[in-house]
Order: C-alpha cells, then structure tokens, then sequence
C-alpha cells in the first residue's frame, strides 16, 4: 500500500511539472552572437527570466522557472536596442518568437505557439 502511494506521488508530480514546464525560444538571424534580456513585468519592478547571449545563428532558448510557471502577464525581450514586449502565460506549451528583421516588433515578429500574441 505504502509503495502504490509514493508512486502514484511521484507520478502525480512528475505530470503535473511536465504539464507546466513551458520553453521559449528566440530567433533573431540578424543579431548573431548578442546578449539577450527576457524581463518578466510584475507591476512597476521586473524579473530576469533569461540572460544569455544568441547563438552564432540569433537564437537561443530557455524553460520558463517553475516559480513563473503560472504566472499571466507581460515580458519584455531585448536585444541591443530592440525591445519587444508579449504576453506569457501558463498555458504550458512551447513559444517560439521569431523576427527576421533588422529592427524588432510587434509588426515584423511570429509567435509560434502563442495564440495570445497573435494580432
């Protein structure tokens, strides 16, 4: 009885992490080998979700911390002088955010796998 019990915990918790565990991935060709910021907006005051630097190609890629896994809000991208802000928010699938222009935003960006970002 008591190894039935912990494995249904471990499975329930192994699920429930699985459910959760969101990516994002970025894409930016024209900005090869540039440090990159992804800011969560909490209020007036942000939190670093990602600090890195694009690959040789302009991308890069991160898991979403369980701490903001549930969170719904508003994220910043920036890289050099673009900034980019988007919505976040649990819905546990993968984001990739795709620009292929020189200058980023809104207008010129695909979101994959983010209906709430589509306009």
């Amino acid at each position: 009885m008591k190894r039935t019990y912990c494995t249904l915990l471990l499975t329930a918790a192994i699920c429930t992490g699985h459910l959760h565990s969101s990516t994002i991935a970025l894409h930016f060709s024209k900005y090869p080998d540039t440090p990159v910021l992804v800011l969560l907006k909490q209020g007036i005051s942000s939190d670093t979700l990602y600090s890195g630097t694009l690959d040789k190609d302009g991308m890069a890629s991160f898991p979403i911390p369980a701490a903001y896994a549930h969170h719904t809000g508003m994220a910043t991208v920036r890289v050099q002088d673009a900034s980019l802000d988007f919505i976040v928010s649990p819905t546990g699938e993968s984001t990739a955010i795709r620009c292929d222009e020189s200058y980023i935003h809104g207008g010129n960006t695909l979101f994959e796998g983010s209906p709430e970002n589509e306009y």
